[in-house]
């Protein structure tokens, strides 16, 4: 039961992430969701925010109505998750660069 949650977790991610914006700021993240294309118009921007957090623990929650029902990982989750992880791989990359070209000015 467990991995056809995350499964449909991950369905759910790639239907909407193109719809969703995540942010860090003050230690949490904001995931900004504009909604189902084929459900909104542009009179009508259903945009909803989350909270998604992490506590000294390591758990982390999200303020979505999926989350707090199921307490199990959601899309805005896996929206930071992704979010963060290519920032850190964007954050290398620059590193690595700043290293070779100290090395060019040796």
């Amino acid at each position: 039961m467990v991995t056809t949650k995350r499964i449909v977790r991950w369905e759910t991610y790639n239907r909407d992430k193109n719809n969703m914006i995540a942010s860090h700021l003050n230690g949490y993240w904001t995931v900004l969701s504009f909604g189902a294309r084929k459900t909104r118009s542009k009179k009508n921007s259903p945009v909803r925010q989350y909270r998604v957090s992490k506590d000294e623990t390591g758990n982390v929650t999200c303020t979505c109505e999926d989350f707090l029902k199921n307490n199990s990982v959601c899309k805005h989750q896996l929206a930071v998750w992704m979010k963060a992880r290519q920032e850190k791989k964007q954050e290398e990359a620059e590193r690595e660069e700043r290293v070779k070209a100290a090395i060019a000015r040796w």
